[in-house]
Formats: structure tokens, C-alpha cells, sequence
């Protein structure tokens, strides 16, 4: 009976310490729109607009080599499915200069705060450069570059974006 309740203890003490873990949470913050809009800009490395002209699913496998804390040499390998945008660019805001075309990848489930986007779709993007990840016990190794983007950023087809952001947009791609 004392093994059935700590297990019972134990199962429930890890559903309810990992229940939240892989669930999406967007942080709206209470600022006039302007200051929204400006703080995005700020934070994103690629904002936007463009045509979706293709979606497609792309496994990204990562390597890190480590070395554990005995000193022994390890590999470690993981992998993830992403969703891969490509944007035919009409009007960049911000960011390096992109060829006519841009990927960007996103989570493939709302849970893990990945987006969708509708092929022909008409889109305003806030996009974030990765060039580096994280391994385990906070090792840092460089990766390809990629851009990637996610449900809390914000991501709309034109035709919902008001005019006013676009405007704040050019004038910030103006002043730098």
C-alpha cells in the first residue's frame, strides 16, 4: 500500500510540476499600441512584409559534442520538426538586406507557440535571427543562421494590420 501511494505521490507531483511546461503563454503588456509596435520592432532582427509562397515541414538535427564532468567525451544529438515559411519580400523594416525570398521557421504546434500562415497570404513578419544553441548544462555552440518567428510576436496578414503600424514601421526603417 506504501508503494502504490508514493508512486500515486510521485506521478502526481510530476504531472503538476510539468503540466504547464510545454503550453504556450504570450506576455501582453499594458502599453499604447505605439509602444507595442516600437518594442517589437526593437526586440525582432527582420521585419517584413511579403507574400507566402510556400510551407513546408523541415526537421532541424542538432550536434553538440560536450565533455561531461568525469571528463569522458559525449555526443549529443536532438532533433525537431519546425514549419518552413518562404516569403517572396515586398517591403523590408528591418534587419540585413534579404534576397527576394526569406524562410522562416516556426514551432509546428500552437502549444509550443509555433504559427501558421495561409499560402498566397499577404503577411507583416517579426522574425528573430538564431545562430547559436544552447546544450545542456548551458554549453553554446554556433548553428547555421536561421530566422524563426512565433505565435506571441506580431505576425498578421496585411489585411489585418492597420495602417497606422505600417507607417511607424517605415518611419522607423527611415531613422534606423
Amino acid at each position: 500500500m506504501l508503494k502504490v501511494l508514493k508512486f500515486l505521490f510521485l506521478t502526481c507531483t510530476l504531472l503538476l510540476q510539468f503540466s504547464g511546461a510545454w503550453a504556450c503563454s504570450c506576455v501582453n503588456a499594458k502599453l499604447p499600441e505605439k509602444q507595442k509596435i516600437a518594442k517589437a520592432h526593437a526586440q525582432a532582427n527582420l521585419v517584413f512584409t511579403g507574400r507566402v509562397v510556400a510551407e513546408a515541414l523541415v526537421e532541424k538535427t542538432d550536434t553538440v559534442h560536450i565533455r561531461t564532468r568525469t571528463g569522458a567525451d559525449t555526443v549529443v544529438t536532438s532533433s525537431q520538426q519546425y514549419r518552413q515559411f518562404t516569403f517572396a519580400v515586398t517591403q523590408q523594416f528591418k534587419g540585413e538586406p534579404v534576397a527576394a525570398t526569406v524562410t522562416v521557421l516556426t514551432a509546428t504546434m500552437g502549444a509550443s507557440c509555433g504559427t501558421s500562415f495561409r499560402v498566397g497570404a499577404d503577411v507583416l513578419i517579426y522574425a528573430y535571427r538564431v545562430d547559436k544553441a544552447y546544450g545542456p548544462r548551458g554549453t553554446v555552440h554556433p548553428v547555421p543562421p536561421y530566422f524563426t518567428t512565433d505565435l506571441c510576436t506580431r505576425n498578421k496578414e496585411l489585411r489585418d494590420t492597420q495602417d497606422a503600424e505600417v507607417r511607424q514601421l517605415q518611419e522607423l526603417a527611415r531613422h534606423g
